[in-house]
């Protein structure tokens, strides 16, 4: 047997978070092994779920989702998030990470600087501090370039093995031993409850508070006259990044907290048109300019109602008591009249039909709490019952938001790990 030096911290799981958590700690001082596990299982669902989310959104693997798309990021809505966690999200917890963040392209400035760029939107009825604003990068930052090869482990899940009263992983493949002080978990929405309900703990709550957006759109429209496309969807760019506003929408009846954002759509989409016109509209959007747009909804779902099944080689996702969809008539309303009482608007189209995609935020599933009988991370992302092992990603977010998660995830980790190192 080979037994390897120690280390400070291994990581499990080769994403952003783990990224952003590996650079963090050597930048420390701290020295960091970072596990990237392979045949992690795929999302399956059962038959009678309300939703259906598709298995391609899972992205294991070196690097993770920053491989194959650019990362948007968003502060969650004021006050959604519970007290102790929006404590977190405070100013001078930001500043002394921002540097950092700026090293991963990771927009902290231009949100500090967001309202210097929007002094109007076009939703008028929508109060302009009440508008989230999402970042969006341009070009693909691969997370893990920041990862050293010779700091990476690439191990097949059957071949590993973890012992948490001696505080060692094991490749049984090659049967060499690595110890360690602290242990992050880090590998994803999905991966984070499979991880600790394979290998660590039999916690009642893992897997119980799934949730992620649904996106659809209900509500397209046509402009009087042929308006500029950034005007209407409040879209800016910078040389990096593109900045438009999504508008939070709270369900006083449920709770929930859904948004929408306006982008363009198409003539066909709206009324009937002939070849010319359509020609046209085509001339007019490579110009910038467009009469017809487009309510994409994000919705927010319901916390504790959406459960993980495991097995060995897949996740099932229950969604059979989760109503949010059918509830949501009222928040469709709501966003149909605020847009049609604009006075720009020519035409308003509700949607009778229309159909329903995922957005690839694997939410909930490790729910941080102030008590291990309902949740499975503490206030400082420490898993219930162990002192030495930390959990980290969207995987903690005890509510959805209908916001990217990422940013969030990215500040709570760094906070707990900075106060963790003091």
């Amino acid at each position: 047997m080979n037994k390897s030096k120690d280390f400070d911290y291994i990581i499990i799981g080769a994403g952003i978070l783990s990224s952003i958590a590996y650079k963090f700690l050597i930048e420390k001082g701290m020295s960091v092994k970072v596990v990237n596990l392979s045949g992690l299982p795929s999302l399956a669902n059962k038959e009678n779920n309300n939703f259906t989310f598709e298995k391609e959104t899972l992205s294991y693997g070196v690097g993770g989702t920053s491989t194959i798309w650019a990362s948007a990021f968003d502060f969650f809505p004021k006050n959604y998030l519970p007290n102790y966690l929006d404590e977190k999200f405070s100013q001078h917890n930001i500043t002394k990470i921002k540097e950092f963040l700026k090293g991963f392209n990771i927009p902290i400035e231009e949100f500090e600087e967001i309202n210097n760029h929007y002094s109007d939107v076009f939703i008028k009825d929508v109060d302009i501090e009440n508008a989230n604003f999402v970042i969006r990068n341009k070009e693909l930052f691969k997370f893990s370039q920041v990862i050293c090869r010779e700091d990476i482990l690439n191990i097949e899940q059957e071949n590993f093995e973890i012992n948490t009263e001696t505080s060692e992983v094991k490749d049984k493949y090659k049967n060499n031993t690595y110890s360690y002080k602290k242990i992050i978990i880090a590998a994803g929405g999905i991966g984070n409850p499979y991880f600790l309900n394979k290998f660590i703990s039999n916690n009642k709550n893992i897997g119980k508070n799934y949730m992620n957006h649904l996106k659809f759109v209900p509500v397209l429209f046509e402009t009087k006259k042929y308006e500029k496309i950034k005007k209407v969807t409040g879209i800016s760019t910078s040389s990096n990044f593109e900045i438009f506003p999504t508008y939070p929408i709270k369900d006083s009846k449920t709770g929930l907290t859904h948004s929408f954002r306006i982008y363009t759509s198409l003539r066909k989409d709206i009324k009937k048109g002939s070849l010319i016109s359509e020609i046209f509209d085509k001339v007019g959007r490579k110009l910038g300019y467009s009469k017809f747009f487009k309510a994409l909804i994000y919705t927010d779902m319901k916390p504790h109602v959406n459960f993980l099944e495991f097995n060995d080689k897949e996740v099932i996702l229950d969604t059979s008591k989760d109503e949010t969809i059918y509830e949501i008539n009222a928040t469709i309303d709501r966003i149909y009249k605020l847009i049609n009482n604009n006075k720009a608007i020519k035409h308003t189209v509700l949607k009778k039909n229309f159909s329903f995609s995922e957005g690839s935020h694997h939410m909930g599933t490790t729910s941080i709490g102030e008590s291990s009988e309902s949740s499975v991370v503490d206030t400082n992302l420490n898993l219930y019952g162990f002192k030495n092992i930390k959990v980290i990603g969207t995987s903690i977010l005890p509510k959805a938001g209908s916001g990217h998660p990422t940013l969030s995830s990215i500040i709570l980790a760094l906070v707990s790990i900075e106060q963790e190192l003091q």
